[in-house]
């Protein structure tokens, strides 16, 4: 810059005067220019944290909607359990399979305004198999018995029975 003024024909006192005030000048741009470069070290630093908060806040959410959907699903169970009243299955896996089939069609668009009750006794209509039968004490003669009360069938082929009548004919 000082050539350029020399070049000009300028006096020395003219041009240090001049280079005085061009010095401020670009004195003062630096300050600016640190200053917004702090700004925006500063503004990154918040976004960083921003984002680490929503990625938190994400991953809670979508362990807040995972425990809201299991709440659902026990007071779904309990209801069809209430449903069930006193039957007693013929083994656990035949209850739980029972439990799946009316949560499923629970979901199923056909079924829309059905109750659980009205679900439930189109599952269960004329499948007593997957119901355990009443056991009886055997009676005291001094003999042993050997009269088991096993139901007709149980666990798989009763719900596969339930589901496909066709396959047993």
């Amino acid at each position: 810059m000082r050539e350029f003024l020399k070049g000009l024909d300028l006096d020395k006192e003219l041009i240090d005067t001049i280079m005085a005030e061009h010095g401020k000048e670009i004195t003062g741009l630096k300050e600016q220019v640190n200053d917004y470069k702090e700004k925006v070290s500063d503004y990154e630093k918040k976004i960083n944290e921003l984002s680490s908060k929503a990625d938190d806040n994400s991953k809670t959410l979508e362990e807040l909607e995972a425990l809201k959907k299991q709440v659902a699903d026990r007071n779904i169970n309990d209801k069809i359990l209430e449903a069930l009243g006193d039957k007693k299955f013929v083994n656990d896996y035949t209850k739980n399979a029972v439990i799946s089939e009316i949560k499923k069609s629970l979901d199923d668009e056909s079924n829309k305004g059905k109750s659980i009750n009205d679900l439930l006794n189109n599952f269960t209509e004329g499948k007593d198999g997957i119901f355990a039968e009443e056991k009886t004490e055997p009676k005291a003669t001094g003999t042993q018995s050997n009269n088991s009360s096993v139901p007709k069938e149980s666990g798989v082929s009763a719900i596969l029975k339930a589901k496909h009548p066709e396959l047993f004919d």
